[in-house]
C-alpha cells in the first residue's frame, strides 16, 4: 500500500551481435598474407578455384563461394564442404597447419627436406580417423 511504482520500459537494452563481415577477394588475400598462408603465385588461384572459374586450363569446378555486392559468401556447397572438413578432417581447415604445410615445403625446396617423408605423413593423417 501507499508503493510508487514507475513506469517500466519496454523493449531491451540487449544488442545482437553482428556476424563479422565478409571477406572481399581482396580482404581475404591480405588475411591469407597476414597469417603466413599461401603465396603471392596462390592467391589468385585459391580465389578463382573458391568461386567455381577455370584455374590454369583446367576445367570450372563446383564454386564454393559466390559474390555478393563484393563480398564473398559461401555456397551451399561450400557451406556443406566446411562442415565435412570440421568433421572429419578439422586440421585441414587450421590456419597453423597449413603455415606450418608452407614451412615445410620451403624447407624441402630450399633446403633439400626429404619430400617422401612429408607426404606420407599427409597421406597418414588423411587416412586416420579425425587425422590424428
Amino acid at each position: 500500500e501507499g508503493e510508487v511504482l514507475t513506469k517500466a520500459r519496454h523493449g531491451s537494452d540487449q544488442k545482437e551481435t553482428k556476424p563479422p563481415k565478409r571477406f572481399t577477394e581482396a580482404s581475404l588475400i591480405k588475411e591469407m598474407e597476414r597469417r603466413g598462408i599461401g603465396r603471392p603465385s596462390t592467391y589468385a588461384p585459391t580465389v578463382a578455384i573458391l568461386k567455381g572459374l577455370p584455374v590454369k586450363g583446367k576445367p570450372t569446378r563446383t564454386p564454393y563461394v559466390r559474390v555478393v555486392k563484393g563480398s564473398l559468401v559461401p555456397t551451399p556447397e561450400g557451406e556443406r564442404l566446411v562442415e565435412f572438413l570440421e568433421r572429419h578432417y578439422p586440421w585441414l581447415v587450421d590456419c597453423g597447419f597449413t603455415k606450418e604445410m608452407e614451412e615445410r615445403l620451403d624447407r624441402i625446396e630450399e633446403h633439400g627436406e626429404p619430400w617422401r617423408a612429408f607426404v606420407q605423413e599427409v597421406v597418414e593423417r588423411i587416412e586416420s580417423p579425425k587425422g590424428d
